[in-house]
């Protein structure tokens, strides 16, 4: 199964190349990546794009995300997909599903089909 970011990968590339976005957690990373004679601003979590562009950026990644997921359920229908993060956030081992929750809420996906699934994989 492909996953989200597998079908992400190079829409992300693209955007975070127009807005100059790239991931640094030193001084030593930023001034190898960075390009002269622009100014940068922190979007948080080491990830740092022109300055006053941050929220154009986030925004741009949000779309590009959504858009994936839609296609990523198209691929493999809505059930399927949440499986898969029930497995990727071990919710049968900890018999807590409120990760896989947190992970589908922005895509629309609620908690009542989260447990749905998540009760018939049990």
């Amino acid at each position: 199964m492909k996953t989200l970011n597998d079908i992400t990968q190079e829409a992300i590339k693209e955007v975070m190349k127009q807005y100059g976005a790239f991931w640094c957690f030193s001084t030593k990373q930023f001034e190898e990546q960075r390009e002269p004679g622009k100014e940068y601003g922190n979007c948080g979590a080491g990830l740092v794009c022109y300055k006053g562009k941050g929220g154009e950026l986030i925004d741009a990644m949000d779309k590009v995300y959504k858009e994936g997921f839609k296609q990523w359920v198209e691929m493999y229908g809505l059930d399927a997909i949440i499986l898969y993060e029930l497995n990727n956030h071990e919710c049968f081992y900890t018999y807590d599903a409120s990760d896989a929750v947190d992970k589908l809420a922005p895509y629309g996906v609620s908690e009542e089909q989260v447990l749905e699934v998540f009760r018939k994989n049990l």
